[in-house]
């Protein structure tokens, strides 16, 4: 190995720069520079003398994940079918939209197999005896809370916190990302709420056993790299605050694809963008991965089928599994993951100045807004191009 690297010059930044200047017949490197909506500026290539530094990704285990189907008919008939051909098909697990009824999830609960059940609830479905039997009966569910406002956020948190078996996923980088937030408002948002839930529940609960019921999520967007270090930066910044704690437990993410990228136009182009999203929170070393469906019809379990063979496809003929943290190494992710991080403490530490995430919900709101703006203005001057949609329709 050693002779086959000595067969090659060794290449500093200059020569890189002067190749690249000739070959792209331009003057100044920065014409090749892009700015994105994180505030991050891309270079137009990295080696390791433009890396400032480098943070250390907490190592996981292996890169296994497991896979949730996406639950949204409210039929029961219609639920039966589809969870028995997600079983027979190698599910992991099971999410649950928040327009499904408690009672018709208790009784597919019941008769299920699946031992990985998130249920998306809104305030008003935290209903007692909803809550008292899945603490008593099925204490391996978990709810995602689903919150109107900073209140019923709160409030919902303070009453599942009185069950002590029942974990929360706090998915709030979904919910913002899915209104218009970027990659660092999407982590310093989720962040921020995922606190405050540990906050509450260590009120409660022992440190270790309020940690180990509080998990977190994130939205996986069509940025490929950037969604890619995006879930590198939230395991980074989760460890970061449990150490606060000083505690130590696992981290476990759960990634799930961005609504807001689906459409109706060209539905088609939904199953690349799903794919390549999947691939984004596999290779950041998501612990659990949701791919909505291409489409979502109410008569058809096909997309579900082609969203359950995506994951298929991804761990037994990919192979995405074998490898941990593929991305490091990597001069350009291991970058953007590091300024990803620090952008989006920056902007969490901002809110915790604020109270917190309920107390800072009109910033957040505000914030998001302003980049949903951003985002639209630039889709409609065609800055930013969604395939078959606003470009290359069918």
């Amino acid at each position: 190995m050693n002779k086959l690297f000595s067969a090659f010059t060794s290449q500093n930044y200059q020569i890189w720069a002067e190749e690249a200047l000739k070959t792209a017949k331009i003057t100044d490197l920065k014409v090749l520079q892009t700015q994105t909506y994180e505030g991050i500026v891309l270079e137009p290539f990295y080696n390791a003398e433009n890396q400032d530094k480098i943070l250390n990704m907490p190592i996981k285990k292996n890169n296994q994940w497991l896979y949730f189907e996406y639950l949204y008919h409210n039929d029961l008939e219609k639920l039966q079918i589809q969870t028995q051909e997600a079983f027979k098909k190698y599910t992991d697990g099971l999410i649950f939209e928040s327009n499904i009824d408690n009672e018709i999830i208790l009784k597919l609960i019941i008769n299920t197999n699946f031992k990985n059940i998130e249920i998306k609830r809104k305030k008003n479905q935290l209903e007692k005896s909803f809550l008292t039997k899945i603490d008593t009966a099925f204490p391996w569910v978990k709810i995602i809370i689903e919150a109107e406002n900073s209140l019923h956020f709160r409030e919902s948190l303070v009453i599942i916190s009185d069950y002590k078996n029942i974990g929360v996923r706090i998915n709030e980088g979904n919910f913002w990302g899915n209104k218009g937030a970027n990659a660092v408002q999407s982590l310093a948002f989720g962040l921020a709420a995922w606190v405050e839930c540990l906050d509450i529940f260590t009120d409660k609960l022992t440190t270790e056993k309020a940690i180990a019921n509080c998990h977190i999520g994130i939205n996986i967007s069509e940025n490929y790299f950037m969604e890619l270090a995006k879930v590198r930066s939230l395991r980074i910044l989760t460890t970061k605050i449990i150490e606060t704690y000083q505690a130590k437990h696992d981290i476990n993410i759960l990634s799930i694809t961005q609504q807001q990228n689906l459409t109706h136009i060209d539905e088609y182009n939904n199953l690349l963008r799903l794919t390549t999203e999947a691939m984004s929170g596999i290779l950041g070393g998501t612990d659990g991965i949701c791919i909505l469906p291409y489409q979502f019809d109410e008569n058809c379990n096909f997309p579900a089928q082609i969203s359950r063979n995506i994951s298929h496809l991804l761990r037994f003929e990919s192979h995405l599994d074998k490898v941990t943290d593929a991305g490091k190494g990597s001069y350009y992710i291991e970058n953007i993951t590091t300024q990803l991080t620090e952008k989006a403490f920056q902007l969490f530490l901002e809110i915790e100045k604020m109270g917190g995430y309920s107390n800072a919900y009109s910033f957040i709101e505000n914030e998001t807004k302003i980049m949903n703006l951003q985002k639209e203005k630039d889709f409609q001057e065609g800055k930013k191009i969604v395939v078959g949609v606003n470009k290359y329709q069918k």
